[in-house]
């Protein structure tokens, strides 16, 4: 593996202190941004650990070249991080610049980190669909924060994320598959609901599958809401879909339990 190389404004004052709000960029192997007078670049194959202050950063990353590993380390704050776009152009992106593995870290505290992962640009191609796989590796003790994953079809690249707590997939404007087989876990440790998963599934007619592959079929456990939050034992967060344009499909998926068990739409909103 390669050299560790560690880019550091940790040392930045907390936001209550002297506001300090930095704006960085990774692309490709080059770093720029965050007070640095012009660029860092890296070399292929050396792991990259960006760590940002104690402010509102906002950093972006529209892309990761093969072969290079990036972890960002948020820091204290409410910070937002940008996967597959670039400043000022939020609305819009495209995942195929992430060769490489893309890894964020919300650190404390545990509210308010946003993620969006931005794949609107990418373009229907006539028989040929989208797929995203997101993917939750819960920790083995409770010391460790659990580990989700999204990847895309068509790259080589991953997208992974802990203690974030409102992560947010911009599907591009073809007919795109979904497969959401786990969240990550609600991050509060107090009593209440603070984390989501969105998935704008843009224009297309997708489908979104959500259920956990498990032994003898498909498995919704890992979706379950804690009634009592200051007890928590699945931490399933809120699920959003939004199927904007198209003729969209959601998939509950279930198969495997051999118990007898209820599912209903207690809310729903159908806005086409």
């Amino acid at each position: 593996s390669g050299d560790l190389l560690i880019v550091d404004k940790s040392g930045d004052p907390d936001a209550v202190d002297v506001p300090q709000n930095n704006i960085g960029t990774f692309l490709g192997d080059t770093v720029t941004g965050l007070d640095i007078q012009g660029s860092i670049t890296f070399t292929a194959g050396d792991d990259v650990e960006i760590r940002l202050g104690g402010g509102a950063d906002t950093f972006y990353i529209p892309a990761v070249n093969a072969g290079q590993h990036v972890l960002v380390n948020a820091g204290n704050g409410f910070d937002t991080v940008y996967v597959g776009t670039t400043m000022g152009n939020e609305d819009s992106g495209s995942l195929d610049g992430i060769a490489g593995i893309v890894q964020i870290d919300g650190n404390s505290p545990e509210a308010k980190d946003r993620l969006f992962i931005n794949d609107q640009d990418t373009e229907f191609e006539q028989g040929i669909s989208t797929t995203f796989t997101i993917t939750n590796q819960l920790p083995v003790s409770p010391d460790i924060d659990d580990l989700t994953t999204v990847t895309r079809s068509g790259t080589t690249g991953e997208i992974r994320y802990t203690t974030i707590e409102t992560a947010v997939l911009n599907a591009g404007s073809g007919a795109d598959i979904v497969d959401l087989q786990a969240t990550h876990r609600e991050q509060s440790t107090v009593a209440g609901i603070a984390s989501t998963f969105t998935v704008n599934a843009g224009g297309g007619d997708d489908i979104i599958n959500i259920g956990e592959p498990v032994t003898g079929g498909y498995s919704l456990d890992r979706f379950a809401i804690d009634m009592d939050p200051a007890n928590p034992t699945t931490r399933g967060i809120v699920v959003l879909v939004n199927g904007q344009d198209g003729r969209d499909t959601v998939h509950f998926q279930d198969t495997a339990p051999t118990d007898a068990r209820s599912l209903a739409f207690v809310q729903k909103t159908f806005a086409e």
